[in-house]
């Protein structure tokens, strides 16, 4: 396969921002698409666990309307631009590069979790997996992960993605489940894929790929901590061989929400674990620079969409 060049369509670097402990840094970049800027946000995120883990967008904002996401408030305000192959490969390099990684010895791990429904943009995604699973210069063992709500309406690029990979056991798929059923999910996730329905097409992802599938399951006390969402998350879970993540809410002030309390989040690991279900509770890093999901640094966005007036 012909490698993408770092250098075609390389956005401009305009700002790095460190999170107060250090493990987090946030490259800003604008782009120019048909004559019109966007923000794009890459970060690099040291956990000290042995890999350097670069997270990265797939769109310049996000449609899917979730109502825990903070992009769910600038729907309509920011347009949405599916980001090129080029683009994601060339900001991947420039972080590296930047932070002395290349070469590094450390698991090289690329996540699409950043801004963006990773479904609606699956070609650019293939591409740049298949690019840079190739480039022996970003580390020994290279690896990656997508996060997926699964669209209702845009769910078929998920196998088509499974066909095409070059080493889909090198593709780790976070699954962005949050609810037990789908009148809840629904009211806030509301153009994701049925719970059956999606849970049979990662099913059918696992056999055709052989990856490891993740649960993403956010905390949010009242809504969907209960002991019923626990029984039916385990309920629809045990038989799969599927992990679990519960995640930390981070608060968005638009939606009247708080995270679980501690004693909630051992009672959904405890059971989980009873299930045979691997699980983890995990507080992102990164929450006083925006990096944690669904956030952005709004100061650029709306500085970028000012200077388009």
């Amino acid at each position: 396969m012909t490698k993408l060049s770092e250098k075609l369509h390389m956005a401009k670097h305009i700002d790095t921002i460190t999170s107060k402990d250090g493990s987090v840094i946030k490259y800003v970049f604008e782009k120019t698409y048909t004559g019109t800027p966007y923000i794009l946000e890459v970060t690099y995120i040291d956990r000290k666990d042995g890999r350097n883990i670069i997270c990265v967008p797939t769109q310049s904002m996000c449609n899917m309307g979730c109502k825990f996401c903070h992009t769910t408030d600038y729907i309509g305000k920011i347009p949405v631009m599916n980001i090129d192959a080029q683009t994601l490969v060339s900001t991947t390099f420039y972080v590296m590069k930047d932070l002395r990684l290349i070469n590094s010895d450390k698991v090289f791990l690329l996540s699409f979790m950043g801004c963006g429904e990773p479904l609606e943009n699956m070609t650019n995604v293939l591409h740049t997996i298949n690019d840079l699973s190739d480039r022996e210069e970003l580390g020994s063992d290279r690896r990656f992960a997508i996060a997926t709500s699964i669209p209702r309406k845009n769910w078929l690029p998920l196998l088509d993605f499974a066909d095409k990979l070059s080493n889909p056991d090198k593709v780790k798929l976070h699954f962005s489940m949050h609810y037990t059923t789908d009148e809840v999910r629904k009211k806030y996730m509301p153009k994701a894929m049925e719970l059956d329905k999606a849970l049979k097409i990662l099913d059918l992802y696992k056999a055709i790929t052989g990856s490891v599938i993740e649960v993403h399951y956010t905390l949010m006390d009242g809504i969907n901590d209960t002991m019923n969402d626990l029984y039916r998350l385990g309920g629809l879970l045990k038989s799969r061989d599927f992990q679990v993540k519960l995640l930390y809410y981070n608060k968005r002030e638009a939606l009247d929400a708080e995270k679980s309390p501690e004693n909630k989040v051992s009672a959904f690991k405890e059971t989980l674990e009873t299930y045979n279900i691997s699980t983890t509770y995990y507080i992102p890093p990164g929450l006083d620079v925006g990096a944690s999901c669904g956030q952005f640094l709004m100061d650029h966005y709306i500085k970028a969409e000012s200077n388009k007036e």
